[in-house]
């Protein structure tokens, strides 16, 4: 279960610094063929915060914090 939080927090960690860029390379009107992955990283980003939070409240963690 510590495995599943460490790789979830890294992808979440990855993803959004990655979609910060990709956000502001689209702000300024560059890269907008990059949508696709844009949307992806999204969905992984996404995907991988209910991760943590199922793992949250597997461990016992106060429901509030999930």
């Amino acid at each position: 279960m510590k495995t599943a939080t460490t790789i979830a927090q890294w992808l979440v960690r990855c993803c959004g610094v990655v979609l910060i860029a990709l956000g502001l390379l689209f702000w300024t009107e560059n890269a907008l063929s990059l949508v696709p992955i844009h949307m992806l990283l999204g969905l992984v980003l996404v995907l991988s915060l209910w991760t943590l939070a199922g793992l949250a409240a597997r461990a016992g963690v106060n429901p509030g914090l999930v």
